[in-house]
C-alpha cells in the first residue's frame, strides 16, 4: 500500500490526500494489505515463540511438530488477520487514513471514524452530493478499538509466556551443566532433524571440552 503513492485513496479526498485517484473499492483492496498483512506479522512472531517452546522445553520431534503443531501455527495468524479485515470491512472501518490537523497519509487502513477536513461540523452519515459520496462519520469506533485491543493483549501474553518458559528451561539446564559437568546432560541423539543440529553441536563441543 505504500508503493501506490496514494493512488488507491478515493479521489474525492484528493484535496487532502496527495495523488488520490481511486474509489472505495480500491481503498478496500489497499486496506486488505494494510490490515491483514500488518496483522499476520506479529501473530507469526507469536507462532515462532510457540514453536521454539515446543522444541526447547518439550523436545517435540520434527514429525510431531509438522503434524500436530505446525498447522495451527499457520492457521491462527491467517484466521486472525483475515477475521480482523473482514470485521473492519463489514463495520465500515476501512477508510482513508489521516493525521490529526494535517494531510492524509496516502493509504487506506482500519480507521475508527472517517473524518476528513470537509466533515468538520457535519453530522454523521451526511454527504455533499456531487462532491463527496463517502458518509462522514463512517465506521464503528468501538469495533475498531476492540480489534486493536485484542491484539495488544493476546500477543504480549503469548510471547512473554513462551519466552519466559524457554528462559527458565535454559537456565535450569545451565545450572545442571555447572553443577555436574557437561557429561551429565549429554543424551543419545539419533534424530537427524535439522532443528536439533545446533543443540547437538553444542553438546558435542561441551563433551570435548570436558574430556580435555
Amino acid at each position: 500500500t505504500f508503493l501506490n503513492f496514494g493512488m488507491f485513496v478515493p479521489k474525492e479526498v484528493d484535496y487532502w490526500s496527495w495523488n488520490a485517484r481511486g474509489n472505495m473499492a480500491t481503498c478496500n483492496i489497499a486496506g486488505f494489505f494494510t490490515v491483514a498483512g500488518g496483522g499476520m506479522g506479529p501473530f507469526y512472531n507469536a507462532s515462532l515463540c510457540v514453536l521454539l517452546l515446543a522444541i526447547v522445553k518439550y523436545e517435540k520431534t520434527d514429525e510431531y511438530i509438522r503434524k500436530k503443531i505446525e498447522p495451527f501455527l499457520h492457521a491462527v495468524p491467517l484466521l486472525v488477520a483475515f477475521g480482523a479485515y473482514i470485521s473492519a470491512l463489514v463495520m465500515g472501518n476501512i477508510n482513508p487514513l489521516g493525521r490529526a490537523g494535517k494531510t492524509g497519509t496516502g493509504m487506506c487502513s482500519m480507521v475508527t471514524v472517517y473524518s476528513p477536513p470537509h466533515c468538520s461540523g457535519m453530522e454523521d452519515g451526511s454527504v455533499t452530493e456531487g462532491l463527496f459520496d463517502i458518509p462522514c462519520g463512517r465506521g464503528n469506533a468501538k469495533a475498531a478499538m476492540l480489534t486493536v485491543l485484542f491484539a495488544l493483549i493476546i500477543l504480549p501474553i503469548v510471547m512473554i509466556t513462551c519466552l519466559t518458559m524457554i528462559y527458565r528451561c535454559v537456565l535450569i539446564t545451565e545450572k545442571k551443566m555447572s553443577s555436574y559437568g557437561a557429561r551429565s546432560i549429554l543424551k543419545d541423539e539419533t534424530s537427524s532433524t535439522p532443528l536439533r543440529i545446533p543443540g547437538l553441536l553444542k553438546k558435542c563441543l561441551l563433551l570435548k571440552c570436558s574430556s580435555s
